[in-house]
């Protein structure tokens, strides 16, 4: 439980789905001031959820570009 307490106030959730900004300002103000650690009880849920789905549109949109751009080479070889 400790731990659990130890990384919401040192904001690592924050660094976690790429919101850097927001995770040092939570690291050096201890949650800014506890605070911003109670509203991310009702809000860390939301912030994974989006950026698990960023990750996976780089994903699409990298093997888009992959496939597209293998067609291109195969076409030339004709």
């Amino acid at each position: 439980m400790c731990l659990i307490g130890f990384v919401g106030i040192a904001g690592l959730h924050r660094f976690y789905v790429g919101k850097t900004g927001s995770g040092l300002l939570y690291l050096f103000t201890l949650g800014f001031f506890f605070l911003g650690t109670f509203l991310d009880l009702f809000s860390i849920g939301s912030m994974v959820d989006m950026a698990n789905m960023q990750k996976k549109m780089t994903q699409i949109v990298d093997m888009s570009v992959t496939t597209a751009a293998m067609n291109m080479a195969a076409s030339s070889k004709q």
